[in-house]
């Protein structure tokens, strides 16, 4: 199970940095039209910082249109689809979160152990209890929380 984390956050990092805009910048001519929306991710009633966020289609329904980023300081993620056009498209999704971070390795100094701050269950679409309904309004804004503070070694 750890390692399917780790595999999720390695996906997401690879989705956010290929996907997006071609050269020009330009939309897809065929992207559907975007909602402005702000998702808010807590920890044990703090601001979860540096979490990759991912949102799927609640239904399991497979989009070409990838929506997720990542959270400032504050906790709060802008949502970008193909990691470039601002908000997602209006409906119903299932938001995946992940942080992980790397310590030194005592037992040998020259490898490091990384560590998921986020409980399992909230990077995997069957088990996540993070919905959010997307509407076709100037605005959307969510908070959700992922429980309390958590460390378990990746593996």
């Amino acid at each position: 199970m750890q390692s399917s984390i780790t595999h999720f956050f390695c996906l997401t990092v690879g989705l956010i940095m290929v996907a997006g805009c071609d050269a020009s910048g330009k939309r897809p001519a065929d992207m559907p039209k975007l909602y402005p929306t702000t998702i808010t991710i807590t920890q044990a009633d703090a601001p979860l910082a540096d979490a990759m966020v991912n949102m799927r289609l609640a239904d399991g329904s497979q989009s070409k249109w990838y929506s997720g980023g990542a959270t400032d300081v504050n906790g709060v993620v802008t949502i970008l689809t193909q990691g470039g056009s601002p908000g997602a498209p209006a409906g119903k999704y299932k938001v995946l979160v992940t942080k992980v971070t790397s310590e030194p390795n005592p037992r040998d100094p020259e490898l490091s152990l990384t560590f998921s701050l986020v409980e399992p269950q909230y990077a995997d679409f069957a088990r996540t209890p993070l919905e959010i309904e997307i509407k076709a309004e100037p605005a959307n804004s969510f908070t959700l929380d992922v429980g309390p503070a958590y460390k378990m070694e990746a593996r």
